[in-house]
């Protein structure tokens, strides 16, 4: 059966899952990720990991940004904490953190992190033959798809089944620059904007502009029929109310006793997404 992963919103919301059946939480690094409303220093962590590993639960870190030169020094000095720590996964994408990671000789702790480039059999072939065996695989593929993935390299899989899923993220402050331009002050912390039917929350880090679905995925019914190929799931609380969430969790955690499924928004758990690259005419 597949081990549930949450995201807290905050400290006092960590320190109320720690008491829910859940298997593991993920925390993210300040200055060093994103695509998260809680943010923790290294000394913050070795405070409150006593606590969250009492409970038997699995730590999952992520450092996820886009690292740049003067994140190296900073980096170096993470992930020899992670790894003094004795973490259980660390999520990354950006390629310095392989490195490091295997200098450190705890590539075992990585999980794919890649959001759009983790999509095929051969990309997460490579990653396995520099010692990297888990993946939270991205929600761009169908079920299908990630049942074949997890067939022929039999990686571990991480897969989102419910939040808002994290689209794409980009280096450059998109809000500020817009609302520079039409002389106006933000007023929010995040937006939306419709493209079409579609709406799409747009958010501005200290490090960039994250942009994410508009609609909540909600996978209980494939997790139900899914729970014995998927490693582990991964429930996001990014932009949705604490309650709401936590209501969420006890859905899944009942998942075998539940007959009846909503109507919900399952993203491309059914639709491939097809790229075609046009020839020089």
């Amino acid at each position: 059966m597949s081990k549930i992963i949450v995201t807290p919103k905050n400290e006092k919301h960590l320190n109320k899952l720690l008491d829910d059946k859940i298997d593991a939480v993920l925390l993210s690094i300040e200055n060093l990720s994103i695509n998260s409303e809680y943010y923790i220093s290294l000394n913050k962590l070795r405070e409150i990991l006593p606590k969250i590993k009492e409970k038997n639960k699995e730590v999952f870190i992520s450092v996820n940004k886009i690292m740049h030169n003067y994140d190296l020094e900073e980096l170096k000095i993470c992930m020899q904490t992670l790894k003094e720590l004795n973490v259980d996964k660390i999520l990354f994408y950006d390629l310095s953190i392989l490195s490091i990671a295997d200098k450190l000789n705890i590539t075992n702790k990585l999980v794919i992190y890649n959001e759009h480039s983790n999509a095929s059999i051969n990309s997460h072939k490579f990653y396995q033959s520099y010692g990297v065996d888990e993946s939270l695989i991205t929600s761009d593929i169908t079920l299908e798809e990630i049942n074949e993935i997890k067939k022929q390299t039999g990686i571990k899989l991480i897969v989102p089944v419910y939040g808002h899923i994290p689209i794409m993220y980009s280096r450059r402050y998109l809000l500020t620059n817009y609302f520079n331009h039409i002389k106006k002050q933000k007023t929010s912390p995040y937006y939306y904007f419709k493209q079409n039917e579609d709406k799409y929350i747009i958010k501005e880090e200290p490090y960039g502009t994250g942009i994410y679905s508009g609609k909540i995925i909600n996978l209980d019914e494939e997790y139900k029929k899914y729970q014995n190929t998927f490693d582990y799931i991964i429930l996001y609380s990014n932009f949705i109310d604490a309650s709401i969430y936590d209501n969420t969790i006890k859905h899944y955690l009942n998942i075998n006793d539940l007959d009846k499924f909503d109507n919900s928004y399952k993203g491309f758990a059914y639709t491939k997404t097809t790229y075609k690259v046009k020839k020089d005419e």
